[in-house]
């Protein structure tokens, strides 16, 4: 039997998938632990590009962990590119 090609995933997908799923849900709309909806307009409207990378680089302690030290700013960028796509869906 013929093995599914996997689809093309983004950078930001990816990385979303291993670092970020797990908590906020693989779509963005939150899970057990976190009940932030990144689709939600009114967030999406409310927080700057700035600020979701350094939230995603510090981290919020207790509940989130920083990633600083294990992305580049690079990998952060696309991060943050892939928060904002949850509000265009």
């Amino acid at each position: 039997m013929p093995q599914k090609d996997a689809p093309d995933l983004t950078v930001g997908e990816l990385l979303w998938m291993r670092n970020c799923a797990r908590c906020h849900g693989a779509d963005g709309q939150g899970g057990r632990e976190v009940a932030i909806s990144f689709a939600s307009l009114e967030w999406q409207g409310g927080i700057e590009d700035a600020t979701i990378a350094r939230t995603i680089a510090g981290g919020k302690p207790p509940t989130m962990p920083a990633f600083a030290d294990l992305l580049t700013p690079q990998q952060i960028r696309e991060l943050v590119k892939q928060v904002r796509k949850f509000g265009r869906r």
